[in-house]
C-alpha cells in the first residue's frame, strides 16, 4: 500500500527587489507496486489532479484543493492491453487516450473538474495505429496518428466513440510522401491547424497548414514556403487584433532535422504577407550563455568561413513557446537542445568467431539554452538574448520545461525546476537581465533527510504559486528521527510561491 506523508514546512525564502520564492506544504507518496507512472494537471484555484496507476493498470485519480489537501480520489480499471498514448488537457476537463496499437482498440477517459465526474469512451482504430498527438475542440478529439509508417489524421466523437478518418490529399503529393508533424488550437476560433511536410520531389519539399473546423471537416489547405527553399521544423500561429496571423518558429534548409534558424511571418486572408529567415549564427547573443573563450572561438571560426563567402551553421531542436505580443512588436521565446546517445556493446558470432559489436542508443534531448528574440511589426529581429538551461532529466521528445510569465510592467519571468532547486530569471522589454536566482534545494519532510538523486518539474498553478514535483531518493539516518530510520523512493509535491 501507498504511503501518503505530508506537513507544513517552515517558509524557506529567497528575497530580493522583484522576487521572492517560498515553498510551502509539501506531500510525498511513496513509490510501490500501487503507484506508477504519476502525472499532474492543474486548474487554476479549482485544484490539481494526480493521475496514477498500480500494476494491474488500475487508474487513481486524486483531486486536491490549493493547500494541497486530498479532497476525493476515484478509480478506474482498464484493460491490461491499453496504454496511454496521448493526453491533452484544458481549463474544463483533462483527456487521455488509451489504445492497444496491435489490434486498434481504444478507451478515451475525461475526467471533468466540474463535479470531479469520469466518463470513458470505446472503440476501434486501425490495427498498428500508433497515436502521435490529440487536442480537443468541441465535441472531437483531434488526433494525428501513423500505421505502418503512412501519415493519418482522424477525429473521435467524445460522446459516442465513433472515430471518422480525415484524408489529407495535398494536389499530387503521395499520401507516404507527407509527414503530419504538429496539431495547434487557435486562439480565439474555432480551429484546429495541422502543420504538414510534403516532399514534392528529391529536391523541393514544401510545409502546409490544413485548416479542420469544430465539426471535425477539412475547409482548406494553405501553402506556406512555395517559393522558399527551406522546410519549417515547427510551427506556434497567434491571431492578432487586426485579422491577421503571426507565425513563428525554427526552420531548416536540408529534408532533415535539426533546425538551422529561426523564422517570423505574418499571414492575412490565407496569404502571407512576409516570411523571414533568420539563422541562428545571425542573431547576435544567441550563444552569449557560453564562456567567453569558447565565443571568441566560434567568433573567429565566424570569421573565417565569412571570408570563403560560407556561414556558419548551428543546429538545434528548438521548443518554442507561445508568441508575446507588445506594444511594439512581438517575442519569441525557444528552449534548445541536441540528441545524445550512449554506446552499448552485444557479443555475436561471426565466421565460427565471437565478436564485440559497439551500437548507438538514443538517450534523450540534452537541453543546453534558452533564447528569446524580440520582433518588430515587420519581422526585423530588434534584440535578442540567451542564457543556460539545466533541467534535471533529458526527455525523450522536445518538451517545454519554463513556465514563462509577463507582469503589467512588461517584465518577462522565466522559471523552471533543476535537480531539486527553482531557477528563475526575470528580463524587461528591451532584453536586460533584472533579476536572476537559483534557489537553495527544495525542502524535504524530516529533519536528517538527505537527497541522493532528484528529478524535478515545475508547473504554473494560478497566480504567483507554482507546483514542484517530482521523484526522489532520500535517505535518512534516523538520528533525529526513529520513524524515518531507513531510505525511500517518493513522489513529490510541493507549493511553491513565486513573487
Amino acid at each position: 500500500m501507498k504511503k501518503v506523508l505530508f506537513t507544513w514546512l517552515l517558509s524557506v525564502a529567497t528575497t530580493s527587489l522583484f522576487a521572492q520564492i517560498t515553498y510551502g506544504k509539501r506531500i510525498e507518496i511513496e513509490l510501490t507496486d500501487d503507484f506508477y507512472s504519476a502525472r499532474l494537471a492543474t486548474f487554476g484555484q479549482a485544484g490539481l489532479l494526480l493521475k496514477s496507476r498500480d500494476e494491474n493498470n488500475k487508474r487513481r485519480y486524486a483531486w486536491y484543493d490549493t493547500d494541497l489537501n486530498l479532497v476525493e480520489e476515484k478509480f478506474l480499471q482498464l484493460s491490461n492491453e491499453l496504454s496511454p498514448r496521448a493526453s491533452f488537457t484544458n481549463a474544463e476537463a483533462t483527456y487521455t487516450l488509451h489504445a492497444n496499437t496491435k489490434k486498434g482498440k481504444f478507451t478515451l477517459v475525461t475526467f471533468t473538474v466540474d463535479g470531479r465526474s469520469i466518463q470513458q469512451t470505446s472503440g476501434q482504430l486501425p490495427k498498428k495505429c500508433l497515436v502521435g498527438q490529440m487536442v480537443i475542440l468541441g465535441d472531437y478529439a483531434y488526433c494525428r496518428a501513423t500505421v505502418k509508417k503512412r501519415p493519418l489524421l482522424f477525429t473521435i466523437q467524445l460522446a459516442t466513440g465513433r472515430v471518422q478518418i480525415i484524408p489529407v490529399s495535398i494536389g499530387k503529393i503521395k499520401s507516404k510522401n507527407t509527414n503530419l508533424y504538429d496539431l495547434q488550437l487557435i486562439e480565439g476560433t474555432n480551429e484546429v491547424w495541422l502543420y504538414v511536410k510534403g516532399v514534392i520531389n528529391k529536391r523541393t519539399t514544401d510545409t502546409f497548414i490544413v485548416k479542420l473546423n469544430i465539426l471535425g471537416n477539412k475547409t482548406a489547405t494553405l501553402s506556406l514556403t512555395e517559393k522558399e527553399a527551406k522546410i519549417l521544423a515547427d510551427v506556434s500561429a497567434l491571431p492578432t487584433k487586426r485579422g491577421r496571423f503571426l507565425l513563428a518558429g525554427t526552420y531548416t534548409i536540408r529534408n532533415k532535422y535539426p533546425s538551422e534558424g529561426i523564422y517570423f511571418g505574418e499571414m492575412e486572408n490565407d496569404q502571407m504577407n512576409y516570411l523571414k529567415f533568420y539563422e541562428f549564427a545571425q542573431l547576435d547573443n544567441f550563444l552569449s550563455f557560453l564562456p567567453e573563450e569558447t565565443q571568441e572561438k566560434i567568433e573567429r571560426k565566424k570569421t573565417r568561413k565569412a571570408s570563403r563567402g560560407k556561414s556558419l551553421e548551428f543546429n538545434y531542436y528548438i521548443a518554442p513557446h507561445e508568441i508575446i505580443t507588445r506594444d511594439d512588436g512581438y517575442i519569441l521565446i525557444g528552449e534548445a537542445c541536441y540528441p545524445t546517445y550512449d554506446i552499448r556493446f552485444r557479443t555475436e558470432i561471426i565466421d565460427g568467431r565471437s565478436r564485440e559489436i559497439d551500437y548507438y542508443v538514443f538517450d534523450g534531448y540534452q537541453y543546453t539554452h534558452a533564447f528569446v528574440v524580440k520582433f518588430d511589426f515587420n519581422g526585423t529581429p530588434l534584440w535578442d538574448e540567451s542564457f543556460s538551461l539545466r533541467p534535471s532529466y533529458k526527455p525523450f521528445s522536445p518538451i517545454r520545461f519554463m513556465t514563462v510569465t509577463t507582469t503589467n510592467d512588461n517584465l518577462i519571468k522565466m522559471t523552471y525546476a533543476s535537480r531539486g532547486k527553482v531557477v528563475y530569471k526575470i528580463i524587461d522589454d528591451q532584453g536586460e537581465v533584472v533579476q536572476e536566482k537559483e534557489t537553495e534545494p527544495i525542502e524535504t519532510l524530516y529533519e536528517g533527510d538527505k537527497t541522493k538523486w532528484s528529478v524535478s518539474d515545475l508547473r504554473h498553478w494560478y497566480g504567483d504559486y507554482f507546483v514542484a514535483h517530482g521523484r526522489q531518493e532520500i535517505k535518512n539516518k534516523g538520528k533525529k528521527n526513529k520513524k524515518v530510520d531507513r531510505k525511500r523512493q517518493v513522489f513529490f509535491m510541493s507549493k511553491t510561491m513565486v513573487k
